[in-house]
């Protein structure tokens, strides 16, 4: 009896939440009946009311119809699930204005609670990049400095950055200027967490030529680095001469200018493919635009008095230089799961970074030693030696089997070219092919043999020259780059060579009806054969099937 009780009750909860997204006669009605019976108690785990569901789906007909059959009181907007966040809060976060709109002319108080983490319902507008909600609620002074500053001391230019709501963000700091000088108490200002968001930055991302070889594919990233080239900017920094009265533009404020794109160029970047990397250019062209505002309107001086960290330290700190692989002196060696290529890219990017700040100092520094008498690049060898280590067992691990494959390669194609079809002339010592009229498809099959016993024989000697290295870390720079490269790619010639020198074989022989088969009949004859197979059962042809049933037959 109770558990039917309770199947009933959550039955009719679902079915509540679900009335709360519909405007149809039936789902008014029930929502009408169940809030008379039902009022504002929780119907899910997380404590949320009926009038939670309605703000975030934004269906004001409802909640103006719950108004009509019962008045919604101050303390029926106050009720809390279990994050704090009132009905206010969850139309604010979802943007439903008109909800917000509704819900403040019932009782203005509402906004000043807050939730579990002391956050009001303007904070968590500007938290998700509601400008127009945030509006609403700033341009009618509903809301002053202590709604729109958490309780830790981060404001609503805080929230947005961390959320990445960087349009907003430069929408803030035109309204609030003094909001970018402002820190929270752990003396961390918008800027600070910024710095910290480098993955923001198209320095931070796979699009920038510098971070070309960190993705698993190479050829795919130059793919997507060409197109995030070609998508035109939406946004782009004003500047003192630029053409504002330019039909093609619309001025969004100061500092951005918002261009129109066509329709052919918006249809193009709905393909979600595009539609990403569209996404990710537009936010690295604000999070750098933000950077330099904040720059300009940031209070050093503060830094200089107080013992916080500067934000152009972090931002270096955090700097991918080129690598997404972090690694310090202090962790502890780099496990088997990550060997591979990614240990030579890191080593390779590491000494290229090196080589690149070296030749961008005096000479006089490079060979200046520091309070623990190290040089420059014996500090830099210290600190990537773990680095090395494994960099050199991923490329001995990787050899070893390219050395093989060579060797076996090498081995069959010198054998190959000793054992030609049709043999050899007992007393010219010429292959006896030469003679026939087709001689040149003899030719062409000593030309692949040739060609895959070349490639295998400077694929040995390469692999050799790899495994012999002293992998000191100028190795790293280019030497053992190219190497591997090559190595790849010539195993990838040899392999080829030599199945093309085996059906060139195939084909000098005649080895099929006695006719001169070329690689493309071999091909036409196999697709021929494997479409006639499924004709056959067990291996036999019909007549040899009726053949079999007669004997049977016979036999009975």
């Amino acid at each position: 009896m109770g558990r039917n009780l309770t199947n009933s009750i959550s039955h009719r909860e679902s079915a509540a939440y679900t009335a709360t997204k519909c405007n149809d006669p039936k789902s008014i009605e029930f929502l009408r009946d169940f809030w008379r019976e039902e009022v504002v108690s929780p119907i899910d785990n997380r404590g949320d009311t009926i009038l939670h569901f309605i703000a975030i789906h934004g269906n004001v007909s409802a909640l103006k119809l719950l108004i009509e059959e019962r008045p919604i009181s101050g303390q029926d907007l106050k009720i809390q699930n279990k994050d704090g966040n009132t009905a206010l809060h969850e139309a604010a976060r979802f943007g439903r204005l008109e909800i917000v709109k509704v819900m403040v002319s019932l009782d203005s108080k509402i906004l000043f609670k807050r939730n579990s983490k002391g956050e009001t319902p303007i904070y968590v507008a500007a938290a998700h990049g509601e400008k127009e909600v945030f509006t609403f609620l700033a341009d009618n002074n509903l809301c002053d400095e202590s709604t729109m500053t958490r309780n830790d001391g981060s404001t609503v230019l805080h929230a947005a950055v961390t959320h990445e709501c960087y349009h907003f963000a430069i929408q803030l700091v035109k309204m609030y200027p003094e909001l970018a000088r402002k820190h929270d108490k752990k003396g961390w200002s918008a800027l600070n967490i910024l710095a910290t968001k480098h993955l923001s930055f198209k320095s931070g991302s796979m699009y920038a030529l510098q971070q070309m070889g960190t993705a698993p594919f190479l050829p795919m990233q130059a793919l997507d680095t060409f197109m995030y080239f070609c998508i035109p900017t939406m946004y782009e920094e004003s500047k003192p001469n630029y053409n504002l009265e330019d039909p093609q533009t619309t001025t969004i404020d100061h500092v951005l200018i918002k261009r129109k794109r066509s329709s052919f160029v918006n249809f193009l970047l709905g393909n979600a493919w595009l539609g990403v990397m569209d996404d990710e250019k537009q936010k690295h062209i604000l999070a750098l635009t933000l950077a330099r505002i904040l720059i300009k309107e940031e209070d050093w001086n503060f830094y200089a008095n107080n013992c916080v960290e500067n934000p152009l330290i972090q931002a270096t700190e955090l700097a991918s230089v080129g690598s997404p692989f972090k690694f310090s002196t202090e962790e502890p060696p780099i496990e088997k799961t990550t060997r591979g290529y990614k240990t030579l890219i890191l080593m390779a990017w590491g000494v290229l970074w090196f080589k690149r700040v070296k030749y961008c100092v005096h000479p006089r520094l490079w060979t200046m030693k520091d309070d623990e008498n190290m040089t420059p690049k014996e500090l830099f060898d210290q600190n990537h030696s773990n680095v090395c280590i494994e960099a050199e067992k991923s490329i001995k691990d990787l050899a070893n089997p390219a050395l093989i494959l060579s060797t076996l390669l090498c081995t069959i194609n010198f054998a190959a070219v000793f054992t030609i079809p049709g043999g050899f002339d007992g007393k010219s010592g010429l292959p006896i092919l030469l003679s026939k009229p087709l001689y040149s498809e003899l030719w062409m099959l000593m030309f692949f043999i040739g060609a895959a016993l070349y490639d295998s024989v400077f694929t040995m000697g390469t692999v050799l020259s790899v495994l012999l290295s002293k992998f000191d870390s100028d190795d790293f720079y280019i030497a053992l780059p190219i190497k591997y490269c090559t190595v790849i790619i010539s195993v990838y010639y040899a392999t080829a060579f030599t199945v093309l020198g085996c059906v060139q074989a195939l084909n000098v022989e005649n080895i099929f009806m006695d006719k001169d088969m070329t690689p493309l009949t071999l091909l036409t004859m196999f697709v021929e054969n494997w479409k006639q197979a499924p004709s056959c059962k067990n291996g036999l042809s019909k007549g040899a099937q009726s053949e079999r049933r007669k004997s049977r037959w016979r036999v009975r």
